[in-house]
């Protein structure tokens, strides 16, 4: 029986997208449809290369008399006639191949981190993501009946949590379904688990921020770490996410996320700037009354109050008049 010799077709990235195991020799490969590998490249010729065997048992690669000829990829080296060793990688054409032989010890395999992976599982359950959803909805009345200047009624609470659960869930639809697509498993629980903890998460923060911006009167340095802390955020909800729908490696998943959450946050600054160029009735200051005690930095007196009150005055008056 004739050695078995497989040959790999390569894309410009070094990997492969044909195998062809060759078993009879001699064997051609070219564009011609009788040829024993067929490469579909036209600087190919029909005939290219061929794979013999000498008077003592081994195995070369001939060039056919192609017209551009074979080179070795190790000093792309263009030649007429090479034997084959276990591993020989050559160019024909615009085409990369690899010829391997049978006993080529491959690599060792990769361990599927997922199989053993009892967070994943963990969370990938109807009842977790039941009761966050849960946990969610009373944070989001909580939160929306403080968080206002005005007297809102129940029903527009309920209505304005009811359509954030929905949008969560069908976010999490929206990642499952990449999940079943790349990764073969949708994990419709555990993306909606995602989700909801993302949210109550940006919520305990909004929280925390506001109480440093008032304690300290920091308005910068709150915003900034506002940017800072939707940036990470968002970094870690899209790499969670990843992790059920993609297979790359941890350190590309998460560089892949950073770049994701900064385009989204550039965008969302842009359009907050286009936005503040214009006119707006909205007043500019917290809804929520906090307690005196939690603040630190020196308050302005009355005096000063006043005196900033004039000058705004002032202000608005010489607007009104060069208008």
């Amino acid at each position: 029986m004739d050695e078995l010799i497989v040959v790999e077709v390569l894309d410009r990235a070094g990997r492969v997208t044909e195998r062809v195991r060759l078993t009879a020799f001699p064997a051609c490969i070219g564009r011609a449809y009788d040829c024993a590998v067929i490469i579909d490249d036209p600087y190919v010729s029909p005939r290219h290369l061929a794979i013999e065997r000498d008077a003592e048992g081994l195995l070369y690669m001939i060039d056919a008399q192609s017209d551009n000829g074979i080179y070795l990829s190790a000093d792309d080296r263009r030649v007429a006639r090479a034997a084959l060793a276990d591993d020989t990688s050559l160019r024909i054409g615009h085409t990369q191949l690899r010829l391997r032989r049978a006993g080529y010890a491959v690599t060792g395999t990769l361990i599927d981190r997922r199989n053993g992976d009892a967070i994943g599982r963990s969370i990938n359950r109807g009842r977790v993501l039941a009761a966050l959803l849960l946990i969610s909805a009373v944070a989001l009345f909580v939160q929306m009946s403080w968080n206002t200047y005005t007297q809102p009624k129940p029903a527009q609470l309920l209505f304005f949590v009811f359509v954030t659960i929905i949008m969560m869930l069908t976010w999490a639809g929206g990642w499952a379904l990449a999940s079943r697509v790349f990764a073969h498993r949708p994990a419709f629980f555990a993306h909606g688990v995602i989700a909801a903890l993302a949210l109550l998460a940006w919520m305990a923060y909004d929280i925390v921020l506001e109480y440093y911006r008032f304690a300290l009167t920091a308005e910068l340095s709150a915003d900034i770490l506002d940017y800072a802390g939707a940036f990470a955020l968002l970094t870690t909800l899209f790499a969670a996410h990843l992790r059920f729908s993609s297979a790359h490696r941890p350190r590309p998943r998460l560089l892949m996320s950073g770049a994701i959450a900064g385009i989204l946050l550039g965008l969302g600054l842009l359009t907050q700037y286009i936005a503040g160029m214009d006119f707006t009735a909205q007043p500019q200051f917290d809804g929520v009354l906090k307690p005196p005690a939690f603040r630190i930095s020196a308050s302005h007196d009355l005096g000063r109050f006043f005196t900033d009150a004039r000058k705004l005055r002032r202000r608005l008056a010489q607007l009104k008049t060069d208008d």
